[in-house]
């Protein structure tokens, strides 16, 4: 088991996905952010890349 399951993120966590699968990015996105990240989620990775 992970170290850090269980354990809430702290808000300053961002995290970028990237899928071309809408359920899956969807679902990715809610899970991290019930984890109390911050998620930026797109379906374009070159829309993605413009944010970095």
């Amino acid at each position: 088991m992970s170290e850090a399951r269980g354990r809430e993120a702290p808000n300053l966590n961002r995290i970028l996905v990237v899928d071309d699968d809408e359920m899956v990015l969807n679902t990715l996105k809610e899970q991290l952010s019930a984890m109390g990240y911050q998620v930026i989620a797109f379906i374009n990775p070159l829309s993605a890349i413009d944010v970095l």
